[in-house]
């Protein structure tokens, strides 16, 4: 957000200050274009050090394969690696079986 605002802010001053912009080896820079880049830099500074440690995805959030009901299915163009998903090609059947096997067992 401070690299935003104070980019916004550079571009501004730069633009008042150097109206006409500056000549480098025949290359021409605006002052708003150099006060732009001079507040970015300044803006990522102080993004940076209110933001602390990034820490990325951990493992556990890594689902690989998934077998769930209504789980959706990634349309993909062209190339891409995403998780697969197990499709069961018919419902399970259960029996039930009512077998006594003596003394108080299953």
């Amino acid at each position: 957000m401070g690299q935003i605002i104070l980019s916004q802010a550079g571009q501004a001053v730069g633009g008042a200050l150097l109206p006409n912009g500056l000549s480098f080896l025949g290359a021409e820079i605006s002052g708003a274009a150099l006060g732009g880049a001079i507040g970015g830099l300044a803006g990522r500074a102080v993004d940076a050090a209110f933001q602390g440690d990034i820490h990325g995805p951990r493992v556990s959030a890594l689902k690989l394969l998934e077998s769930r009901e209504g789980a959706g299915l990634p349309l993909i163009y062209g190339r891409a690696r995403v998780g697969g998903q197990v499709i069961w090609a018919a419902r399970f059947k259960e029996k039930r079986r009512e077998r006594s096997a003596g003394k108080g067992g299953p």
